[in-house]
């Protein structure tokens, strides 16, 4: 005997898979600035996110890479030491056939002398390679240097895409998620 719902389930997670976004290539880079995050986002780019973006719908991609320390206690989730967030938001304007794009780097729960100042960076073009780039393709985010290096440190990279819809109704986040060590003594002065 089938169950209608468990073989709907079933056949959900196959095609949700492979159109799911993905952060690949993530690389941490340790030196006496601190740590600097660099990765891309895959897969976001798929028929209904482009449909948005080429009625003029504002698109906005949230990514936030966080410094997780040790755990207070076993069962507890680890310490947040520092959270940079970069917004990267794509406008297409169908007049000129041009891609406004924007970048607000954002420095939260930093060490107080530590933190960058926000920084926005704009740019504009008719290349679509480009805006997929200038979305996903995030090169040197900074993170401060942990104050204790003897124990490894996680960090943590989770892209939010807005929503998706399941059966057309039902609305799930549309994310993609990497985690890497930071090794004990990374970087510490010699």
């Amino acid at each position: 005997m089938v169950v209608p719902g468990l073989a709907l389930s079933a056949a959900l997670p196959a095609r949700a898979e492979s159109t799911r976004p993905a952060i690949e290539g993530l690389r941490l880079e340790h030196d006496d600035a601190g740590i600097r995050v660099s990765f891309r986002l895959t897969g976001a780019f798929n028929e209904d996110v482009l449909e948005r973006v080429h009625s003029g719908v504002r698109l906005s991609f949230e990514h936030r890479v966080v410094l997780l320390g040790k755990r207070v206690a076993p069962l507890l989730p680890r310490v947040t030491l520092a959270r940079t967030v970069v917004v990267t938001t794509v406008q297409y304007d169908s007049l000129t056939q041009r891609y406004d794009l924007e970048r607000r780097t954002l420095a939260k729960g930093w060490p107080e002398n530590d933190a960058p100042p926000d920084r926005v960076e704009q740019r504009a073009t008719k290349s679509r390679d480009e805006m997929e780039s200038w979305m996903g393709d995030l090169v040197s985010v900074p993170l401060p240097d942990p104050r204790e290096r003897d124990d490894p440190h996680k960090i943590r990279v989770r892209t939010d895409l807005g929503m998706r819809f399941i059966l057309m109704f039902l609305p799930w986040p549309n994310t993609a998620t990497a985690e890497d060590w930071l090794p004990p003594g990374a970087g510490s002065p010699e």
